[in-house]
């Protein structure tokens, strides 16, 4: 969405030196490269572009999952900096009912992995015990 994750540069110069320009669209940084051998290098470069990119959505997704131990910090948390919020859960439908009607923000993940112990001993809302972890945001 943002343009090419790797842009090839092959202007006059380029054709002179025989050589290509290799521009990665997350920093911009740039390597002239031969170009003998280009496809090669342009997939280790493209490799190099995803790895840039995963690490900087993965730091995106931490920097907007916050956690919260009650219902007012559920809705607190949700109001003021959206994102997911990650707290206990009894399992209970129930409990997803209350931050539902207060903010309209709902249960939207549950992790696959059901042996994890959850993040909080005490359902965030009933304060039952926590049998799972529940993460909370808003829905559109």
């Amino acid at each position: 969405m943002k343009g090419v994750p790797l842009r090839v540069e092959i202007g006059p110069n380029e054709c002179a030196e025989e050589t290509a320009t290799l521009v990665h669209r997350p920093d911009g940084e740039t390597d002239t490269v031969e170009r003998d051998g280009l496809a090669d290098t342009v997939q280790e470069h493209l490799d190099t572009v995803h790895a840039k990119l995963y690490a900087s959505a993965e730091e995106t997704l931490e920097a907007g999952v916050r956690e919260a131990e009650s219902r007012e910090e559920i809705l607190g948390t949700i109001g003021q900096h959206g994102g997911y919020v990650r707290c206990g859960w009894c399992g209970a439908e129930a409990c997803e009912e209350p931050i539902k009607s207060a903010i309209a923000a709902e249960i939207v993940m549950v992790p696959l992995d059901r042996d994890e112990e959850p993040v909080h001993e005490e359902c965030a809302i009933c304060g039952a015990e926590a049998t799972e972890t529940a993460y909370f945001a808003r829905s559109y």
